[in-house]
């Protein structure tokens, strides 16, 4: 893998909103998933993840396992 063979380390940047037409209807199926209220210039209103749910961190670490499967070294998030 390059991380033992050349040591090099990969990271991803995530959002804390969700784009995927399948997996933001879904999320919108469950009980407080999606933060109420939207952003000021509205590109991501009614995506933004609440991330206080319980029930969405553990389906949100799940979705994120194969990255981390995958040798993601880290995530930062740009959002503040």
């Amino acid at each position: 893998s390059f991380r033992t063979d050349f040591q090099i380390r990969f990271g991803g940047i995530r959002k804390p909103r969700l784009g995927n037409t399948q997996l933001l209807e879904y999320a919108r199926s469950q009980y407080s998933w999606i933060l109420p209220g939207g952003e000021e210039l509205g590109y991501a209103d009614g995506r933004n993840l609440n991330f206080a749910n319980n029930s969405l961190q553990s389906w949100y670490a799940n979705k994120q396992q194969h990255y981390l499967n995958e040798n993601v070294s880290f995530f930062w998030n740009d959002e503040g």
